[in-house]
C-alpha cells in the first residue's frame, strides 16, 4: 500500500479492513465458543 498518495482512499480502505477484521474475529470467537468453550479466551 502506498501511504500518502491517496489519504482519503487509504483511510476508507483501512476502515473497511478494520471493520471486516473485527467481524471475522467476532465470528471466530463465536465458532470457537461453540466448538470448544474452554479455549475461547486462550
Amino acid at each position: 500500500m502506498i501511504i500518502g498518495r491517496q489519504p482519503q482512499q487509504n483511510h476508507l480502505l483501512n476502515e473497511s479492513i478494520t471493520i471486516v477484521g473485527f467481524d471475522l474475529l467476532g465470528n471466530m470467537g463465536v465458532w470457537a465458543f461453540f466448538i470448544n468453550p474452554a479455549r475461547t479466551f486462550v
